[in-house]
Protein backbone atom coordinates (compact mmCIF):
# COMPACT_ATOMS: atom_id res chain seq x y z
CA UNK A 1 0.00 0.00 0.00
CA UNK A 2 1.01 3.58 0.55
CA UNK A 3 4.29 4.35 2.26
CA UNK A 4 4.55 6.47 5.42
CA UNK A 5 7.68 8.52 6.18
CA UNK A 6 8.78 6.23 9.04
CA UNK A 7 8.12 2.89 7.28
CA UNK A 8 11.17 0.63 7.02
CA UNK A 9 11.89 -2.95 5.97
CA UNK A 10 15.59 -3.82 5.83
CA UNK A 11 17.46 -7.08 5.35
CA UNK A 12 20.82 -6.84 7.04
CA UNK A 13 23.92 -8.77 7.98
CA UNK A 14 25.63 -7.95 11.25
CA UNK A 15 29.43 -8.17 11.34
CA UNK A 16 31.31 -8.38 14.63
CA UNK A 17 33.69 -5.54 15.42
CA UNK A 18 36.64 -7.89 15.82
CA UNK A 19 36.20 -8.97 12.18
CA UNK A 20 36.59 -5.45 10.77
CA UNK A 21 39.50 -4.02 12.75
CA UNK A 22 41.67 -4.27 9.63
CA UNK A 23 39.47 -1.63 7.98
CA UNK A 24 40.85 1.06 10.34
CA UNK A 25 37.45 2.74 10.39
CA UNK A 26 37.29 5.75 12.69
CA UNK A 27 40.77 6.80 11.52
CA UNK A 28 42.02 9.07 8.72
CA UNK A 29 43.51 5.90 7.14
CA UNK A 30 40.08 4.21 6.93
CA UNK A 31 40.03 1.66 4.12
CA UNK A 32 37.58 1.50 1.25
CA UNK A 33 35.41 -1.61 0.92
CA UNK A 34 33.60 -3.08 -2.06
CA UNK A 35 30.19 -4.71 -1.75
CA UNK A 36 29.14 -6.96 -4.61
CA UNK A 37 25.99 -9.04 -5.05
CA UNK A 38 23.43 -10.24 -7.57
CA UNK A 39 19.83 -9.08 -7.42
CA UNK A 40 16.49 -9.02 -9.22
CA UNK A 41 12.79 -8.46 -8.60
CA UNK A 42 9.55 -9.53 -10.23
CA UNK A 43 7.87 -6.26 -9.19
CA UNK A 44 6.17 -4.70 -12.19
CA UNK A 45 8.50 -1.97 -13.44
CA UNK A 46 11.35 -3.03 -11.14
CA UNK A 47 12.50 -0.46 -8.62
CA UNK A 48 15.28 1.15 -6.61
CA UNK A 49 16.58 -0.74 -3.58
CA UNK A 50 18.61 1.02 -0.90
CA UNK A 51 22.02 -0.43 -0.07
CA UNK A 52 23.60 0.81 3.14
CA UNK A 53 26.39 0.43 5.68
CA UNK A 54 26.12 1.27 9.34
CA UNK A 55 29.42 1.54 11.18
CA UNK A 56 29.50 1.05 14.94
CA UNK A 57 25.87 2.09 15.21
CA UNK A 58 26.42 5.79 14.55
CA UNK A 59 27.72 6.28 10.98
CA UNK A 60 25.49 5.55 7.97
CA UNK A 61 26.27 5.39 4.25
CA UNK A 62 23.62 4.72 1.60
CA UNK A 63 23.18 4.34 -2.13
CA UNK A 64 20.64 2.69 -4.43
CA UNK A 65 20.62 0.04 -7.13
CA UNK A 66 17.97 -0.36 -9.84
CA UNK A 67 16.50 -3.86 -9.71
CA UNK A 68 14.86 -5.33 -12.81
CA UNK A 69 13.46 -8.74 -13.71
CA UNK A 70 16.90 -9.84 -14.95
CA UNK A 71 19.68 -11.06 -12.66
CA UNK A 72 22.16 -8.18 -12.42
CA UNK A 73 25.51 -8.04 -10.65
CA UNK A 74 25.98 -4.89 -8.59
CA UNK A 75 29.35 -3.61 -7.38
CA UNK A 76 29.43 -0.70 -4.95
CA UNK A 77 32.65 0.93 -3.72
CA UNK A 78 32.27 2.50 -0.28
CA UNK A 79 34.85 4.83 1.26
CA UNK A 80 35.93 3.97 4.78
CA UNK A 81 34.13 5.61 7.68
CA UNK A 82 36.29 8.07 9.55
CA UNK A 83 33.50 8.92 11.99
CA UNK A 84 33.33 6.05 14.47
CA UNK A 85 35.64 3.33 15.74
CA UNK A 86 34.04 -0.13 15.92
CA UNK A 87 34.83 -1.90 19.20
CA UNK A 88 37.34 -4.74 18.96
CA UNK A 89 34.97 -7.36 20.38
CA UNK A 90 31.97 -9.50 19.40
CA UNK A 91 29.56 -6.54 19.49
CA UNK A 92 28.16 -5.41 16.15
CA UNK A 93 30.75 -3.31 14.35
CA UNK A 94 29.07 -3.11 10.97
CA UNK A 95 25.68 -3.67 9.37
CA UNK A 96 25.37 -4.36 5.66
CA UNK A 97 21.77 -3.49 4.78
CA UNK A 98 19.37 -3.83 1.86
CA UNK A 99 16.30 -1.57 2.14
CA UNK A 100 13.17 -3.01 0.52
CA UNK A 101 10.99 -0.27 2.03
CA UNK A 102 12.29 3.05 3.35
CA UNK A 103 10.12 6.11 3.91
CA UNK A 104 11.61 9.60 3.66
CA UNK A 105 12.63 9.54 7.36
CA UNK A 106 15.21 6.85 6.48
CA UNK A 107 16.63 8.53 3.37
CA UNK A 108 19.82 10.55 2.94
CA UNK A 109 22.10 12.00 0.27
CA UNK A 110 23.62 9.24 -1.85
CA UNK A 111 27.19 8.11 -1.27
CA UNK A 112 27.92 10.14 1.85
CA UNK A 113 28.54 9.17 5.47
CA UNK A 114 25.94 10.62 7.86
CA UNK A 115 25.12 10.37 11.55
CA UNK A 116 21.39 10.17 10.78
CA UNK A 117 19.76 6.72 10.92
CA UNK A 118 19.42 6.17 7.18
CA UNK A 119 19.27 3.10 4.96
CA UNK A 120 18.23 4.52 1.57
CA UNK A 121 18.39 7.53 -0.71
CA UNK A 122 15.80 9.71 -2.40
CA UNK A 123 13.93 7.74 -5.03
CA UNK A 124 13.67 4.56 -2.96
CA UNK A 125 10.94 2.31 -4.34
CA UNK A 126 8.46 0.56 -2.09
CA UNK A 127 9.44 -2.92 -3.27
CA UNK A 128 6.74 -4.43 -1.05
CA UNK A 129 3.79 -2.43 -2.41
CA UNK A 130 2.10 -5.66 -3.52
CA UNK A 131 1.95 -9.01 -1.74
CA UNK A 132 3.00 -10.79 -4.94
CA UNK A 133 6.33 -8.88 -5.20
CA UNK A 134 9.54 -10.84 -4.73
CA UNK A 135 13.12 -9.63 -4.37
CA UNK A 136 16.09 -11.97 -4.73
CA UNK A 137 19.62 -11.22 -3.51
CA UNK A 138 22.51 -13.68 -3.67
CA UNK A 139 26.29 -13.86 -3.84
CA UNK A 140 26.80 -11.05 -1.34
CA UNK A 141 30.48 -10.37 -0.73
CA UNK A 142 32.22 -7.53 1.16
CA UNK A 143 35.91 -7.02 0.41
CA UNK A 144 38.66 -4.63 1.43
CA UNK A 145 39.70 -2.35 -1.42
CA UNK A 146 37.97 -1.05 -4.52
CA UNK A 147 37.98 -4.17 -6.71
CA UNK A 148 35.35 -6.90 -6.59
CA UNK A 149 36.54 -10.47 -7.10
CA UNK A 150 34.52 -13.54 -7.98
CA UNK A 151 32.34 -14.88 -5.17
CA UNK A 152 34.38 -17.00 -2.73
CA UNK A 153 32.55 -20.29 -2.33
CA UNK A 154 33.48 -22.08 0.90
CA UNK A 155 33.17 -25.77 1.52
CA UNK A 156 30.68 -26.90 4.16
CA UNK A 157 33.41 -27.90 6.67
CA UNK A 158 34.99 -24.44 6.70
CA UNK A 159 31.66 -22.71 7.22
CA UNK A 160 30.67 -25.17 9.95
CA UNK A 161 33.98 -24.67 11.81
CA UNK A 162 33.47 -20.89 11.79
CA UNK A 163 29.95 -21.25 13.17
CA UNK A 164 30.97 -23.70 15.90
CA UNK A 165 33.06 -21.10 17.72
CA UNK A 166 29.78 -19.87 19.19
Amino acid sequence: GSLAAADLLVLHQKVEGLNIQNLLWGDSAAKTVTLSFWGKTDRSGGGNMGVAMQSAGTDYWANAVALTSTWTKFTIVIPGSQGTVPANNTAIGLHVAFALVAGTYWQQTAETWSTSSTYAVSGQTNLMDNTSNNVWITGVQLEVGSIATDFAHEDYGTTLARCQRY
